[in-house]
């Protein structure tokens, strides 16, 4: 049996209603400590020994020997857990001038999701749960604040969290924007640097290297543009934004970008489709190369005397990619700005990339 059965056995309801009722509270906030330390600081020995006390309180010492807080060196380790817990941003803690206070129920809310969560993370490996599921006891916020580009981030019940153990330092929001556009610009500079090397070494192997990255950064330019919309999507329907529009009665297996921008977005801001439309009309052209690309075929290409093999023939070389990258971006940031979702909240610490000046753009948090 793992450590976490193991814990999902300690604290059962079962075996809790042994204990006193101060005892009770003082196993409570173990843990509490114990799970939080699993979740933030990626410590694995505070967790082991953090474990291992709460192991011996479940056993035989906390039948038989009361943990009352009056005794010697309880109190005090009762205080540490709790400013600990406080500085983790549980709500269930509030700090007083005379110490550290815990709310019952908020408390008590926090053991049931633990309990829940062991449950579903040792049956089913789940790990990414709803912000929603735990914000009224567990402020993440308050991790976030103090995490560089997290700075910026206004946490909706309908984020994702990856609330994998003894992982991270903190628990990771997921943000599928971000991963769709690092996989644009990282297969972008892999580009670069074969054209670059292109420019050195003129050979027929390395211009073909680099005409095959050139076509998957193409198709990561319109992902990037997919994860977005579809995001967006999301967290409208998530928030119960537009519910009303009935787009959202869509099969997701039928939805695309272009609906998203044609059935939501034009109809949620008619005022603005002058602003998107240019982007968007040429953005439906590069999706066409992006599809001919994914789907190798000699069939025609809708009603036209050409196949989808001579737009992939046809396609030009890293300044064509570059005018399509480029517009793929700022397509995504006309929508951001027209919804004003803050779906983006990132690129303000990032390098503005510059797909026209064939460079590196830079991947990592720079502002």
């Amino acid at each position: 049996m793992d450590t976490w059965k193991i814990m999902s056995t300690m604290i059962s309801g079962k075996n809790m209603n042994q204990f006193t009722s101060e005892d009770k509270d003082i196993f409570r906030i173990q843990i509490a400590y114990t799970m939080g330390t699993a979740w933030v600081g990626n410590d694995y020995i505070r967790f082991d020994a953090a474990f291992q006390e709460l192991f011996l309180m479940s056993g035989e010492r906390m039948k038989k020997t009361k943990h009352r807080l009056n005794k010697p060196g309880i109190l005090e380790e009762h205080q540490y857990r709790c400013k600990v817990l406080y500085a983790m941003g549980f709500k269930f803690i509030t700090k007083q001038t005379s110490g550290y206070k815990i709310e019952r129920e908020n408390l008590l809310e926090y053991i049931d999701f633990i309990r829940e969560f062991l449950h579903k993370y040792t049956e089913n490996s789940q790990r990414l749960f709803l912000y929603g599921d735990f914000n009224e006891f567990w402020d993440l916020g308050k991790l976030y604040s103090k995490t560089g580009m997290l700075k910026d981030l206004q946490l909706l019940k309908a984020h994702w969290i990856d609330l994998s153990l003894l992982t991270y330092e903190i628990p990771i929001y997921i943000y599928p924007d971000f991963s769709a556009y690092q996989d644009m610009i990282n297969l972008w500079n892999n580009s670069v640097e074969k054209y670059l090397q292109l420019d050195k070494e003129n050979n027929q192997s390395n211009g073909n290297s680099l005409a095959s990255n050139l076509k998957y950064t193409l198709i990561a330019g319109t992902h990037f543009v997919e994860t977005y919309l579809s995001y967006y999507f999301y967290l409208c329907q998530a928030q119960g934004i537009f519910t009303d529009n009935p787009i959202f009665k869509t099969n997701l297996r039928k939805l695309s970008d272009e609906m998203i921008i044609e059935n939501l977005i034009y109809k949620e801001f008619p005022d603005k489709i002058h602003e998107i439309e240019d982007l968007f009309e040429a953005f439906k052209d590069i999706n066409k190369v992006r599809n001919a690309l994914v789907h190798y075929t000699a069939f025609l290409e809708d009603e036209s005397t050409n196949t989808r093999l001579q737009v992939v023939t046809d396609l030009g070389f890293i300044d064509e990619i570059a005018d399509y990258l480029n517009t793929c971006y700022k397509l995504v940031l006309k929508v951001e700005e027209v919804t004003d979702s803050n779906i983006l909240f990132w690129r303000f610490r990032m390098e503005d990339p510059d797909f026209k000046a064939k460079k590196i753009i830079s991947n990592v948090q720079i502002k």
